[in-house]
C-alpha cells in the first residue's frame, strides 16, 4: 500500500474537514418549522362580569411555544439526486487550492436493512498528484436512522487508507435561530430564493454564513463563505444539481 506524504496528509484533512463541514447542511430540512405540530392557542374569552359576581379577572395571555424542527420533509432524497460544488480555500487574502466536490444519492442493503447511501466525492490535485476522498453515509430508508460511514482515499488512483465508522444519524442540526432571513443569490447553477444561516463558532471566531434553498436535493447547500476576522477563508458554491 501506498504511503501517504506528509504534505498529501494535511492537504486530505482539510478536505475531510470541508466535507464535514457540508454534511452539516444534510439535516437543513429538519429545522424547517412544522407550524402544525405548534399551533397556536385561541385567544382566552374575557367573561362579562354580572351585577351579582365580581368582575373575572382577565387570564394572563398564554405564551406561544417555540416551533419544534419538523421532520416531514427528509424525504428529500430521491434515488439519482446530485450536487455539484466548487470549493475554494484561501490563506493571507490567497487562493491556495480550488477542488470539487460531488454529493450523489443512490441506494443499498446494508447487513439487510434497504438503505439510502449519500456519497460524497472530493478530489484534490497538488504538484501533478490526485488525491481522492471518498465518503459514503448509509441511512436507514424508512427510518432515516444512520447505520454506517465509509472512508477511502486514494492517490493518483490506488487505495491509500480505508475506514469503516458508526454513524448515528445525520450530521448536526442546523438551529433554526441561526436563520437570518431570506435573500435571492446567484451562482454558477442559478438563481435561488434562500435561508440565509450565520454561525459563529466561538472557539476560533470564525462566522460562516450560509445560503439553503429546498430546490437543491440532498443537502439544500448553494453557497457557504467562511471569514476569520475580515479575511475569507473558505467558500463554497454549487455549480450544478437536479435529480
Amino acid at each position: 500500500m501506498k504511503t501517504l506524504p506528509k504534505k498529501k496528509l494535511a492537504i486530505l484533512v482539510s478536505v475531510l474537514i470541508v466535507i464535514i463541514v457540508a454534511g452539516s447542511a444534510g439535516t437543513y430540512y429538519l429545522t424547517l418549522p412544522n407550524n402544525s405540530e405548534s399551533p397556536l392557542p385561541s385567544p382566552t374569552e374575557t367573561q362579562t362580569a354580572s351585577p351579582t359576581q365580581t368582575p373575572t379577572e382577565t387570564a394572563t395571555p398564554t405564551e406561544v411555544p417555540t416551533p419544534e424542527p419538523s421532520t416531514q420533509s427528509m424525504d428529500n432524497l430521491r434515488l439519482g439526486d446530485y450536487a455539484n460544488y466548487t470549493v475554494k480555500n484561501y490563506a493571507n487574502g490567497a487562493l491556495i487550492a480550488e477542488y470539487p466536490i460531488t454529493w450523489i444519492v443512490a441506494e443499498e442493503a446494508y447487513n439487510g436493512t434497504d438503505c439510502w447511501v449519500i456519497t460524497v466525492t472530493a478530489d484534490v490535485t497538488s504538484e501533478n498528484s490526485t488525491t481522492t476522498t471518498i465518503l459514503y453515509w448509509y441511512m436507514d430508508k424508512v427510518t432515516y436512522e444512520g447505520l454506517s460511514m465509509k472512508s477511502q482515499t486514494y492517490v493518483d488512483g490506488a487505495l491509500v487508507s480505508e475506514d469503516e465508522s458508526e454513524f448515528s444519524g445525520p450530521p448536526a442540526y442546523i438551529d433554526p435561530q441561526t436563520i437570518v432571513g431570506q435573500e435571492t443569490i446567484t451562482v454558477s447553477a442559478g438563481t435561488f430564493t434562500c435561508d440565509k444561516v450565520v454561525v459563529t463558532d466561538a472557539a476560533t471566531g470564525s462566522v460562516t454564513t450560509q445560503w439553503y434553498s429546498t430546490d437543491v436535493p440532498i443537502v439544500g447547500l448553494v453557497k457557504m463563505e467562511t471569514y476569520n476576522g475580515a479575511e475569507l477563508t473558505t467558500a463554497r458554491e454549487l455549480t450544478a444539481s437536479g435529480r
